[in-house]
């Protein structure tokens, strides 16, 4: 299982949440039901970097997400399509509709795939927000195991 443990928080934090941690931690490193491990890691990682992307705060700013193209600031080891999907949902959900989806879809991300990407980036935002909230830096992914999906 890989290591993850919050010694460093101002406060004891509860075993039982450790735990629920150290499995979904140990769960992003493997292959998932239709992404390999080293994929879901680089979806963590680049959930990470969303915050930073200049196209999605010019986005985020503007009266419609839709009405502004461009590239997003990216780490460059996802399709552009990949990244598309994780730093609109990172950055702007509530803007999301349907017909984004679609299109998409349309852009070669299957639905399992949108899933599967979608299931990555609400567990890293969690475990983020949880390491943020009791004071404690992000920790460092998980290295990614092999196997196959």
């Amino acid at each position: 299982m890989t290591s993850l443990g919050y010694d460093d928080a101002p406060f004891a934090v509860r075993d039982d949440l450790v735990a629920a941690h150290h499995r979904v931690w140990d769960r992003l490193g493997k292959p998932g039901t239709w992404l390999d491990a080293t994929t879901r890691i680089h979806i963590a990682a680049e959930v990470r970097q969303a915050p930073e992307c200049q196209l999605c705060r010019r986005r985020k700013e503007s009266l419609s997400p839709y009405s502004l193209d461009g590239r997003h600031d990216s780490l460059g080891t996802l399709r552009e399509n990949g990244v598309e999907v994780i730093h609109r949902i990172a950055t702007d959900p509530a803007r999301l509709t349907h017909s984004w989806y679609r299109r998409m879809l349309e852009t070669g991300i299957s639905d399992a795939e949108y899933v599967e990407t979608v299931s990555v980036l609400a567990q890293i935002t969690a475990l983020d927000t949880f390491a943020r909230g009791i004071g404690v830096p992000k920790r460092p992914l998980p290295q990614p195991t092999s196997g196959s999906p």
